[in-house]
């Protein structure tokens, strides 16, 4: 298992084609995900991970409204794991990110702007394999 934390605030990864790559949101959505791909390279030896199956578990941290809610100006969970990933993916941690075979993303309250960030847990993800050949039909000769 390796974990470690991305410090400052989250950004949540943008839909972008060519025309919107340039937008505000789009650079700074790829600015934290080059991010990303720093802190990984710093805790990740080796790179890329030698799992053939990742497990992937980011839990975002978001300063709350003086009620204690979340912030209503929020990206949606999955585009932070996806932040996350994508940058992690541009770290070289992983050769790519279709390895990942399971994935969380929980998005938290925390009480200042100094204590946002997210945490990321790898973990390799051991499947089972699936005999083809065990519930086949036996051949036998008959004579």
């Amino acid at each position: 298992m390796i974990s470690f934390t991305i410090p400052g605030r989250p950004v949540p990864a943008v839909r972008m084609t060519q025309n919107t790559k340039w937008t505000p949101s789009a650079q700074r959505s790829l600015a934290y995900q080059r991010m990303v791909a720093q802190v990984a390279q710093y805790a990740i030896h080796p790179r890329p991970l030698p799992w053939e199956y990742v497990q992937v578990v980011v839990t975002v941290h978001l300063k709350a409204t003086k009620k204690g809610d979340l912030p209503g100006n929020r990206g949606d969970w999955d585009n932070y794991g996806k932040a996350v990933c994508d940058g992690m993916q541009y770290g070289n941690v992983f050769k790519n990110d279709r390895c990942i075979t399971c994935g969380t993303a929980d998005v938290q309250p925390c009480a200042t702007e100094a204590e946002e960030r997210a945490e990321v847990v790898l973990s390799e993800r051991v499947l089972t394999r699936l005999n083809p050949f065990k519930d086949a039909p036996s051949c036998s000769l008959k004579g």
